[in-house]
């Protein structure tokens, strides 16, 4: 699916509206709560197909971190249910079009997504979703940041070694007000498996807008933990919001949640928009 109005037909959601500019404004209401599970099954969507090429099948557990999480981490499970809708009818585009590989034939899916930021709240009791063959799991794991959290963990469990992903939502990774913040938490996911000698996990990230995406670039990029070929990788995310607004820092700025989106693979010089 190319468009949220795809997905709004397929799931037969009915809007009990008038006018084109009502749909127009419900259809944006309900892409701003949708905008971040849906997000994250296009994440799926990327590892399987880059996973194709590979001889070994993509693991049945995926365990994320959804690093600096915000508004991602207060969605009501509703919302979150439609992450194992997309995934497991293959909306995203995540499986073949032979329909013998439905991705509704696999084997099942286990997904657990642990949220860690400054603004969630940890007290809240970890929740667990399901439909079909596919289980998410939701954990509200830390507040704080993230390479605050490794430091506390090294040396008792290594519970962040479990995770296989890591999805950023609007970082803001080069914003002046952020960057400097986000430093920490960079090195440790762009040069933590290369000290150790394993394979970068892959990262999503995603942008307010264009302007926030190549600022998010030229970090990445100036700091070293991309090589820069001459080609902006991001591209557009079918499932941003649709809902727009200033930002609190530049009138001029216009931002929208999840505008685009970038997938980094492999090695941490590895980028790809496939």
């Amino acid at each position: 699916m190319t468009r949220l109005e795809d997905y709004y037909q397929w799931r037969n959601w009915k809007f009990p509206v008038s006018t084109t500019e009502d749909k127009q404004l419900a259809h944006a209401l309900v892409s701003h709560v949708l905008s971040a599970p849906l997000t994250c099954a296009l994440f799926y969507a990327h590892l399987t197909r880059q996973q194709k090429p590979r001889p070994q099948p993509l693991e049945t557990k995926q365990h994320w971190c959804c690093v600096g999480a915000r508004a991602e981490a207060t969605l009501p499970l509703e919302f979150w249910n439609e992450l194992l809708v997309a995934i497991c009818h293959d909306t995203t585009g995540s499986a073949s079009n032979d329909a013998t590989n439905s991705n509704t034939e696999h084997e099942p899916l286990d997904i657990t997504i642990d949220f860690v930021g400054p603004d969630i709240y940890p007290q809240m009791p970890s929740q667990t979703l399901t439909y079909q063959h596919l289980t998410l799991h939701l954990n509200w794991l830390y507040k704080g940041y993230l390479h605050d959290y490794v430091k506390k963990a090294e040396g008792k469990h290594h519970h962040h070694d479990k995770w296989n992903g890591f999805v950023l939502l609007n970082p803001g990774l080069g914003h002046p007000n952020l960057r400097e913040g986000w430093k920490p938490t960079l090195d440790y996911l762009f040069r933590r498996n290369v000290s150790i000698g394993h394979e970068q996990h892959p990262i999503m990230l995603t942008a307010h807008s264009e302007l926030d995406a190549q600022r998010d670039w030229n970090v990445l990029v100036s700091s070293q933990y991309c090589n820069d070929d001459g080609n902006f990788p991001t591209c557009q995310n079918p499932f941003a919001s649709r809902i727009t607004y200033e930002d609190p820092f530049d009138a001029s700025h216009v931002v929208q949640p999840n505008h685009s989106h970038l997938m980094l693979f492999g090695s941490h010089d590895e980028a790809s928009d496939k």
